[in-house]
């Protein structure tokens, strides 16, 4: 009883009790922050594995339907913007960015050119820029800026005469963390995840 009122009365006088935290208090702050940093790290993980899962099936559903328009539409027969349309196809600008596109072949020639068009532009119709989540990386393998699907829905590298050959891996990847791929070969599309090397299609 004593104990408690020197306490009161050392409060009202203002004096502060000095003897700080015990080692037990210490260790259940340390355990809770530890606990909470965890979580948080595997929250962050979780949300970058998302994006770019996110970003491998926006890929996944671009490359679908480039091969679909490329399918379903063709040379107009008139004498207009959509004369020349070959097919269609996707674009790598960066490891960040890709374009879709229908194949203006205003040259005539079945070979993808960048500078071929009136005004030296691409040889791109109806282009859309795709524009993926920060962090999350796209690239092929091996390297292949350029896509193109004919009417058949037959994939080519630049030109016609390259169809066949070893397939195009499109790899879109969160560094050490995750990856994933999409194996485009002649008429095939499919998903799978990278080991560093090849594709692993589900």
């Amino acid at each position: 009883m004593n104990i408690f009122i020197n306490r009161m009365y050392d409060l009202r006088r203002g004096i502060k009790d000095e003897r700080g935290f015990s080692l037990v208090e210490v260790v259940v702050v340390v355990a809770i922050i530890g606990i909470l940093a965890a979580i948080s790290m595997e929250s962050m993980d979780l949300v970058r594995r998302e994006r770019v899962s996110s970003a491998s099936k926006r890929l996944l559903g671009d490359l679908q339907g480039v091969r679909m328009d490329a399918m379903s539409t063709g040379p107009s027969g008139t004498m207009d913007a959509m004369q020349y349309i070959r097919g269609a196809g996707i674009r790598l600008v960066s490891s960040s960015q890709y374009v879709t596109f229908k194949f203006n072949d205003c040259n005539q020639d079945y070979i993808y050119s960048s500078t071929s068009c009136t005004g030296s532009t691409p040889e791109e119709y109806l282009s859309t820029t795709v524009t993926l989540p920060n962090n999350v990386q796209l690239f092929t393998a091996p390297t292949s800026t350029i896509v193109l699907f004919d009417h058949l829905g037959m994939a080519h590298k630049y030109d016609w005469t390259s169809l066949g050959g070893s397939p195009i891996v499109f790899v879109v990847q969160w560094p050490s963390l995750a990856s994933y791929c999409i194996n485009v070969s002649n008429n095939k599309i499919r998903e799978g995840s990278w080991d560093g090397t090849t594709c692993n299609e589900k």
